[in-house]
């Protein structure tokens, strides 16, 4: 093993987290309001856990399945 590399499976929370940031950034890329709550976080305007409002859930779903 590499030094600064950790070794083994990544957790189930890890995977999903990764999965659904996808999901908003391909939500982002069609839809405004989407775009608007993911530029606030990376903004510092708001927290991240904003992302998981129901409505940017819905759209990111929305986006993200396609």
């Amino acid at each position: 093993m590499t030094r600064g590399q950790a070794g083994g499976a990544r957790p189930a929370t890890l995977r999903l987290l990764n999965w659904y940031t996808g999901c908003i950034f391909r939500a982002a890329a069609r839809d405004a309001e989407a775009l608007r709550a993911f530029l606030e976080v990376m903004g510092l305007v708001r927290r991240p856990v904003s992302l998981l409002r129901p409505r940017i859930v819905a759209r990111a779903l929305a986006g993200g399945l396609r």
